[in-house]
């Protein structure tokens, strides 16, 4: 995951790679996104990289809406047809 995000955060990604923390409980636990960035670990912007839920509904959601419009509906994305 951590990979992940650097390669967002470096712009060396140029699709969108969505990325989940599922289970709010167990992240929170984890780690306090909140305090790393009061001491300036990761920005703020940081934490658009990715969303914590706990429903199944939000992942998806999150992971289909980017992926839909960004190859659905262009000439050059994968899922275009004529």
């Amino acid at each position: 995951m951590f990979e992940a995000l650097t390669l967002i955060q470096t712009k060396d990604v140029n699709k969108p790679l969505p990325i989940v923390l599922h289970g709010n409980f167990y992240w929170d636990d984890m780690f306090n996104l909140e305090v790393l960035v009061e001491h300036g670990t990761i920005s703020a912007g940081d934490l658009e990289l990715f969303i914590k839920t706990d429903p199944v509904d939000g992942a998806f959601d999150y992971f289909v809406c980017p992926l839909t419009d960004s190859a659905m509906w262009k000439p050059e994305g994968i899922l275009w047809t004529s």
